[in-house]
């Protein structure tokens, strides 16, 4: 079977799904053709991504979200605003067109949309024999035993109107969560574990005396230092997104800031005492996996969702980076990781899943 992914550029989560998944593919002998992936001029494609796809990338222009001057978090009207413009709007009817005529050319067996809305108006607007399948841990918001702990705000109810578009013309929806949940197959909706990188699964976690983090938004680097000031005999390494940053920046002794590095940030994570990050899904799934204690801080109401669902796996929550409960939760005992059991069975049944 050949493979097309379409791949929504924005955050760490869904690229790193997507490897994960070619690997899975190749294991049990299908291809990935080629792999078309959302940017903007304010976010570009990463090495890694590049690197460990092992299949063709191809970018096109996709929507993204402005941050605020701190940069922590995401102004959403603004960034509306900011994407109907016209110059915007032309580019993203080209992405359609450049994604449509790419199904066209590879003529693929399967096309796997990884959250990215225009391939959903792609198959919208256009006709294409090849079925699409969308994978997303974003469809669990849209699962009827996913619980809001709140009122639905804006955001949150922009969020789902932009996962009913990603679905658009779907055969199958395959919701990534974190436990088992019964399938919706009225709504062509089946829930699997988390797509979870090779590397990780295969590494025998340690527990050495350092905590580790990821920021989404660099801005959240002052909340760590200042955190850190009081706790400086603590060490504590932190993976950023600063373009301008070297590729390793000791703000003060015992604190040191890394640009993403693929290999480096698996290594770390295996050997960590404990981690931290905002509230993207993947992160969060692999510190799991390795039964680290967790803390997560959301970026953006998207986020405060993962966040309210990462809570029932165990994930602490806080509105800040106040380190302080992760220090006191390394003490104490290690619970048997029922997420492990779960997400042991991610091949099993994502291949079942893709290949009927």
């Amino acid at each position: 079977m050949n493979v097309l992914f379409v791949v929504q550029g924005e955050g760490r989560g869904h690229m790193t799904q997507a490897i994960a998944l070619a690997d899975m593919l190749r294991r049990n002998g299908h291809r990935v053709v080629e792999a078309l992936i959302g940017c903007s001029e304010m976010r570009q494609t990463p090495d890694f991504f590049q690197e460990q796809i092992q299949a063709p990338v191809q970018a096109f222009t996709s929507p993204n979200f402005l941050k605020t001057n701190d940069n922590k978090h995401f102004r959403i009207c603004r960034s509306i605003v900011y994407n109907l413009q016209r110059k915007r709007r032309k580019a993203y009817f080209d992405s359609i067109r450049f994604i449509a005529r790419r199904i066209d050319e590879l003529q693929p067996d399967l096309v796997v949309n990884f959250y990215e809305m225009l391939a959903g108006l792609a198959y919208c607007r256009y006709r294409m024999p090849a079925p699409v399948i969308c994978v997303a841990h974003q469809f669990m918001f849209i699962h009827p035993e996913f619980a809001f702990s709140h009122r639905l705000t804006f955001p949150h109810r922009l969020l789902r109107l932009y996962t009913r578009i990603c679905r658009l013309r779907t055969g199958k929806c395959l919701a990534l969560s974190y436990a088992q949940a019964p399938d919706v197959p009225g709504k062509k909706l089946f829930v699997a574990p988390p797509l979870l990188r090779n590397d990780v699964l295969h590494l025998q976690p340690q527990k050495q005396p350092f905590l580790l983090g990821y920021i989404l938004n660099h801005g959240f680097a002052d909340e760590i230092t200042q955190w850190h000031a009081r706790h400086s005999g603590t060490e504590v390494h932190v993976f950023w997104d600063k373009p301008d940053a070297p590729e390793a920046y000791t703000i003060h002794p015992n604190l040191t800031c890394h640009r993403l590095n693929y290999q480096l940030f698996t290594e770390m994570l295996g050997n960590c005492s404990a981690f931290f990050c905002t509230a993207g899904i993947e992160a969060v799934c692999e510190a799991l996996y390795l039964n680290k204690p967790i803390l997560v801080v959301p970026a953006h109401g998207e986020q405060q969702l993962n966040a309210d669902y990462a809570a029932h796996a165990g994930v602490m929550t806080a509105r800040s980076f106040d380190l302080d409960p992760l220090l006191e939760k390394i003490s104490r005992p290690v619970h048997h990781n029922a997420f492990k059991e779960w997400a042991d069975k991610s091949e099993e049944m994502i291949m079942k899943l893709l290949e009927l």
